[in-house]
């Protein structure tokens, strides 16, 4: 995950329709300069261009069967996925989109999916599937005000929530606001590993 450090405060509010291209833009820079992205994608020239079509396929659908919550003009987002025992609600024609955004890339996406999806636990949780602060709003608490922002609709409702860090600093960053660790597993063909992490509702 991409995130920040740090004590400032922003309103955190559901994305409306006027987030959408904001969010895209954010995820596909976020997850450019992640230590996910030139494994997913070795061409760095190519790199954004493929992530920004991928979360063209993602937020859109999130903004309709997630929820994505954001701060200010999209400095910062958190997607988050309701499960209940199932797998999340799937997107029409994904396959056949997803090929066409990653095209010579496809295999890795592919991979990091099929592990992601066999390693993810059962149980009814909300699952925080991708975070991201832009590069020059780091380290002003962002990420943090996102989590605390739904942990606390979650502990109302008695719910659970899962992430996976994609570093050992993310790790202590969720370690901090309440998550204990799972397991930790490499994705595909020797892809950075995932840290998975739970934490319990606080009701």
């Amino acid at each position: 995950m991409t995130d920040s450090t740090g004590t400032r405060e922003m309103a955190v509010r559901q994305a409306a329709a006027r987030d959408l291209e904001p969010v895209i833009k954010l995820m596909a820079t976020a997850f450019t300069y992640s230590i996910h992205g030139p494994w997913l994608i070795s061409d760095e020239h190519a790199r954004h261009q493929v992530l920004h079509r991928f979360f063209r396929i993602i937020v859109p659908h999130a903004m309709v069967h997630a929820q994505v919550d954001v701060i200010g003009a999209g400095q910062a987002a958190a997607i988050w996925y309701r499960l209940d025992g199932t797998q999340g609600p799937r997107i029409p024609g994904f396959k056949s989109r997803l090929a066409e955004a990653t095209g010579e890339h496809l295999g890795r996406f592919v991979e990091l999916a099929k592990t992601r999806a066999a390693h993810h636990p059962s149980g009814r949780h909300d699952h925080l599937a991708y975070l991201a602060v832009q590069p020059g709003s780091r380290r002003q608490g962002l990420g943090s005000q996102l989590l605390d922002h739904h942990h606390r609709l979650l502990d109302r409702k008695g719910r659970h929530a899962f992430v996976e860090a994609t570093t050992n600093a993310d790790s202590l960053l969720f370690a901090r606001h309440g998550y204990d660790p799972i397991d930790l597993y490499v994705p595909g063909s020797g892809g950075p590993p995932l840290y998975q992490m739970w934490r319990h509702s606080r009701r």
